[in-house]
């Protein structure tokens, strides 16, 4: 630090601020953020870690899981508050529609969104799967999709 005839430069930067001298601000505390929890459920390994790191950039928490009953597992043993899932349609065991069934049992009000490269229209999945975009969708598709989704998601639990 630079000192100007006694009064280091930090001390004049506080004068600019406008604070009285001996006013004591009072701090306050906001609420933690929760950040929303996605569960990825895909067998592609790089399409997991494309999601973590994805949708980890844009605030959102990942959990993944390779296949549907790993998946479901992670869902009912509650350890995780999933508030969205993206999946893929072709998995082993449990294609993405079966799961998207399974959940939606669970939680009706559960948003889904397929992401996959074939797999039936999302007509014929609803009203299991809310959203469909294809494998290959930009970020931003996905991104601006999943937000909707948790805002309608939002405003049906709201009202």
């Amino acid at each position: 630090m630079r000192s100007e005839g006694g009064i280091q430069a930090a001390s004049r930067f506080a004068e600019v601020l406008a604070v009285p001298f001996g006013r004591v601000m009072e701090r306050t505390t906001l609420p933690p953020v929760r950040c929303p929890i996605v569960l990825c459920v895909d067998d592609a390994e790089e399409m997991l870690g494309f999601y973590q790191s994805l949708l980890g950039n844009y605030g959102y928490a990942v959990v993944v899981a390779e296949d549907g009953a790993k998946a479901l597992q992670l869902f009912q043993s509650g350890t995780q508050l999933i508030d969205a899932v993206i999946l893929d349609y072709q998995m082993p065991a449990m294609t993405g529609l079966q799961l998207a069934v399974s959940l939606k049992t669970l939680d009706p009000e559960l948003p889904i969104m397929m992401v996959a490269g074939n797999g039936p229209r999302l007509e014929a999945m609803s009203p299991f799967v809310d959203a469909a975009l294809p494998k290959g969708a930009s970020i931003r598709e996905i991104t601006d999709q999943l937000e909707a989704l948790l805002e309608e998601r939002s405003a049906r639990l709201i009202s």
